[in-house]
């Protein structure tokens, strides 16, 4: 991998964010906590433009549950609205992709449950993609949907880590082959409707 530095200098401290580039392939490799985990920096988005890229993922959804009773995420919707934009802006000729959360279990009583506001940040998730003309893949469906994340800790062998919450090695790789797959899936169809057009 080659890493790239980008240094954002604010009135008060300095940030330094890495990233990997490997061929065409940008992964964006910064971990903050809730907040500015999904507030891109204009700086950074300039930074960055300087690259080619073709798709842009977006991923940022489990650690969105601070608590098991966690039902509203406007604050979510509101700064992943404006980072999309700044995005968008920035690189006005790339796809840009939301991936949902994945299921994310919390303990109800005596065992472990979806957590209760899954399905309203499913639907804020799709509502930010559909009102930002961004593509949208339902990693939460994928994977199973209700009691996923439970079925993967138990599974044989297990499939996610015991924070039911973050799926491990084994997981990450069905994950990504199930994102590939649908990507080229939709992309034939793309392909396909061309070429009848064409006829």
């Amino acid at each position: 991998l080659e890493e790239y530095e980008v240094n954002v200098y604010t009135p008060d401290k300095a940030e330094r964010h890495s990233y990997g580039k490997h061929s065409n392939l940008f992964q964006f490799g910064d971990s903050f906590n809730f907040e500015k985990a999904i507030n891109f920096r204009t700086a950074i988005v300039k930074a960055l433009s300087n690259h080619t890229y073709d798709l842009i993922v977006l991923q940022y959804g489990v650690n969105i549950f601070g608590k098991a009773s966690d039902e509203n995420f406007d604050w979510y919707s509101t700064l992943m609205k404006k980072s999309i934009q700044k995005l968008k802006a920035g690189f006005s000729n790339v796809d840009i992709l939301l991936l949902s959360t994945a299921d994310r279990s919390f303990r109800y009583g005596n065992e472990y449950k979806t957590a209760k506001g899954m399905n309203a940040l499913l639907y804020l998730q799709q509502k930010i993609a559909y009102e930002t003309d961004i593509a949208f893949y339902n990693t939460f469906m994928s994977i199973g949907g209700e009691g996923s994340m439970v079925n993967w800790v138990n599974s044989k062998p297990p499939l996610a880590y015991k924070d039911f919450m973050h799926p491990n090695t084994l997981g990450s790789a069905i994950i990504g082959r199930s994102l590939f797959e649908s990507v080229l899936y939709e992309y034939q169809k793309i392909i396909n409707t061309t070429a009848n057009h064409k006829k």
